[in-house]
């Protein structure tokens, strides 16, 4: 009972750095909030036993100053995607134990590939489809407040995508990549 309450304190804490990650335009901004994300998402989900969500969100860890840090990352080193995304997925089925653990190594990718990249509006694409996954193994897991908190940041994730749109259809001019 005592792991089950904590994993409900770390989601929420972890859903506020994402939330807000989804309404940053600066790279690094968004790559620093999601680091401190992944280490709350990382301990909720290893209190819940839900060991394939933990390891993928521990290599987050590693994935996010890899990003943040390397030079090669301004050109979209192809290297450092299939390296990164090689791990999510090795260590994900490392940790397989069921069905929905598949789901996860799925987002794990997906996000891996939109913080990779420089362009908001795919970071932002993948938000809810990121969001719906985790709903999903949310629901398998039993994790009431990530549940919650997840279809709550499946809809901020949505507004930031018609913010987004609305934004850039008012500014058509105004550049759609991250700024540095």
């Amino acid at each position: 009972m005592v792991t089950y309450i904590l994993s409900q304190v770390f989601v929420v804490i972890a859903m506020g750095f994402l939330g807000t990650s989804y309404f940053v335009k600066n790279k690094k901004v968004i790559l620093i909030l999601n680091f401190f994300c992944s280490i709350f998402f990382a301990l909720e989900y290893f209190f819940l036993e839900a060991y394939t969500a933990a390891i993928v969100n521990l290599i987050s860890l590693i994935r996010i100053p890899w990003f943040y840090f390397d030079e090669k990352f301004q050109k979209n080193d192809y290297v450092s995607l299939f390296v990164v995304s090689a791990i999510v997925i090795g260590c994900g089925i490392w940790t397989y134990r069921i069905w929905p653990d598949s789901l996860i190594i799925i987002q794990g990718v997906m996000f891996t590939y939109s913080i990779w990249q420089k362009n908001v509006a795919v970071y932002r694409w993948i938000a809810p489809f990121s969001s719906a996954l985790f709903v999903f193994y949310d629901i398998m897991y039993k994790n009431i407040l990530g549940i919650v908190f997840e279809s709550c940041l499946l809809v901020v994730a949505v507004i930031a995508l018609i913010k987004m749109y609305v934004s850039q259809r008012n500014k058509p001019s105004e550049n759609v990549e991250i700024k540095q």
